[in-house]
């Protein structure tokens, strides 16, 4: 886990170097397992901080040719991108870092060669010569970037809260909670909580001198929306086999204890398969969260064939996760953020394989996340075949998915079929009260099912939460490789009939990847829901959430009335019919009270 925080005088004036101590206590980690590096020039002042010895503070921070360079930076493509620089650079290129090679590429190039990049990365680029800042974050958004100005001071940080010294927590922006809302918790967006505290959004470079702040999106997906021809099915399934197998291959660091966050599902079995087949030396910990009291919730069986499978029980950890329902002790350990997350509510169960991994000795911890937004294919792709005279298979494919789920064919067909090619049905809901912007962007996808997968990839922001507040307690790095850039891309541009089947979820993973996992696995139809957990969470704390719910802070916002909202309250917590919203509104209001406790002032008056 890798943090920095830097200070640029952009008038050139001397910039006086601040306390590190502080600012490491803002990180939540225990401060004596924290390497910290404090890096001090006439103009720049940059703390960075590293919490393992996968890569020492000194990898974060450079200074050549009047450029200084502070970040986090990950390179996955390095020997392409090393054929890039020119024969002068070329004498020591194996001992180049991917600190200084982003640099030497960058100076050779210009800015426009972080396109070519793959991996992640956040980082700033200061030019004594020009006065020019430079900050850069990764295509998908697996590193933060945050940045406000002071005069003509620039503070940018790997994380809002390095800056908390340099703005107030009482200057609440309301625009920030309203996108909040409007993208259903998942920020991308440029605002932050705070007035004139902003983010770099991913895929985008900032260029701020003295006088002028220019922000450019260097990178969007929907771009490359022409779809991959192949001559049958075993080339995709290829395809994404050697893609899957490196997004995890070039994750796995030397020397380095991987633990995977394993479930009895597809994903991370899949992960930990590929781990012990492909890279047996790492010796890869299987952390898993199991129960005794809920047994619809527990899913050993799974686990003990994936485990038997590689001969590995007595490597895993299993961790009885029966009391760390929703809203876990809140109102105590309701862990308040710099920013509202909607899986804060779940925070409790994460914690605790986070845990447990680093208590195994873990450094880095693998997790399934973003393959069932990116790999279970699209219900729209329906409208797809309707649209290009495919009527037959359409039909024969929403009686399938009509028979797995026992819901109603025809009207299957009239909501993701037919609705979406006459601006009614799946096409209507998927615009209703979303953000303008986000409605221009669904309007350079050709198809519809692009569309969704284009919603869904949106949607994998949440997975920040996990990787910068909760990892940040135990000092490890979280690593998502269904999030890879590179597989991100490939799937969609994966034809929809590829990547969707009726009869069958995620095709794609379980027709390429038998090596790796046992059968039971593969045909496993059912998928474990925490459904007991979270109501039994709910019933355990309700009492302190409506007394503090019904408060109704959420009314700065003018979403609903105060009346409304105490209904919507009765509903949730009796299980009946509730707003689709709902999650996202209690998550704002508990967000706000426990800022309320920062600050010690009421919002509402």
């Amino acid at each position: 886990m890798k943090w920095f925080v830097a200070a640029i005088n952009l008038d050139g004036t001397t910039m006086s170097p601040f306390s590190g101590h502080s600012l490491v206590e803002s990180i939540r980690t225990p401060y004596n397992q924290v390497c910290t590096k404090l890096h001090h020039e006439s103009e720049i002042c940059a703390l960075v901080m590293e919490s393992s010895t996968i890569d020492m503070p000194e990898h974060m921070c450079s200074e050549r040719h009047q450029q200084t360079i502070i970040g986090d930076i990950r390179l996955d493509n390095r020997d392409v991108l090393l054929t890039r620089l020119t024969e002068l650079h070329t004498r020591k290129t194996e001992y180049i870092n991917d600190l200084d090679l982003a640099l030497e590429l960058i100076l050779l190039h210009g800015i426009n060669i972080v396109y070519d990049f793959v991996g992640e990365f956040a980082f700033v680029i200061w030019d004594k010569r020009e006065r020019k800042a430079i900050a850069v974050r990764d295509h998908t958004g697996m590193r933060t970037l945050f940045w406000t100005q002071k005069q003509h001071t620039l503070w940018i940080s790997s994380d809002l809260s390095l800056l908390k010294d340099v703005f107030s927590l009482e200057q609440i922006n309301t625009d920030y909670l309203m996108d909040f809302y409007l993208y259903n918790g998942h920020m991308d967006k440029v605002n932050t909580p705070y007035d004139n505290v902003y983010r770099l959004p991913s895929a985008s470079w900032l260029e701020v001198t003295v006088g002028s702040v220019y922000t450019n999106k260097y990178w969007n997906l929907y771009d490359q929306c022409e779809e991959l021809r192949y001559r049958d099915v075993d080339e995709y399934e290829s395809h994404f086999r050697e893609l899957m197998v490196n997004a995890v291959k070039r994750r796995m660091t030397p020397s380095v204890k991987p633990a995977v966050m394993m479930s009895g599902g597809l994903d991370s079995t899949l992960l930990y398969g590929i781990a012990r087949t492909e890279i047996p030396t790492q010796n890869t910990i299987p952390v898993c969260g199991v129960f005794d009291r809920w047994h619809e919730c527990d899913e050993r069986e799974y686990i003990y064939a994936v485990l038997d499978h590689y001969n590995s029980r007595d490597d895993a950890v299993f961790e009885v996760c029966d009391n760390y329902g929703t809203f876990h002790q809140f109102p105590n350990e309701y862990l308040w953020t710099y920013e509202p997350a909607v899986t804060a509510a779940t925070a409790s169960f994460t914690d605790s394989l986070i845990r447990c991994a680093s208590t195994a000795g873990a450094k880095q911890i693998f997790t399934g996340y973003g393959s069932d937004h990116l790999l279970t294919g699209s219900l729209p792709t329906l409208a797809d075949m309707l649209h290009s005279g495919k009527i037959s298979l359409a039909v024969k494919e929403a009686s399938q998915l009509a028979s797995r789920y026992r819901l109603s064919t025809p009207k299957l067909l009239a909501y993701y079929g037919i609705g979406p090619l006459i601006g009614r049905g799946w096409s209507k809901e998927l615009r209703k009260n979303k953000h303008s912007q986000f409605i221009e962007e669904l309007k350079q996808i050709p198809s519809y099912n692009q569309q969704e997968y284009y919603q869904q990839f949106n949607g994998t922001m949440a997975h920040l939460f996990m990787d910068r507040v909760l990892a940040a307690k135990y000092g490890v790095t979280m690593q998502h490789p269904f999030l890879d850039r590179e597989l991100v891309e490939f799937l969609f541009r994966v034809p929809g009939v590829v990547r969707f089947q009726g009869d069958m979820t995620k095709p794609l993973l379980r027709k390429s990847m038998g090596k790796y996992l046992p059968q039971q696995i593969i045909e496993r139809k059912n998928k474990t829901g925490h459904l007991p957990l979270t109501h039994e969470g709910l019933k355990q704390v309700w009492n302190e959430v409506i007394q503090v719910a019904s408060k109704g802070r959420i009314q700065i916002l003018n979403i609903l009335p105060h009346q409304e909202w105490l209904q919507a309250l009765y509903k949730f917590r009796h299980g009946m019919v509730v707003r689709e919203d709902m999650w996202v509104l209690l998550t704002l209001e508990l967000w706000l009270y426990k800022l309320e406790e920062q600050i010690g002032v009421g919002l509402m008056h």
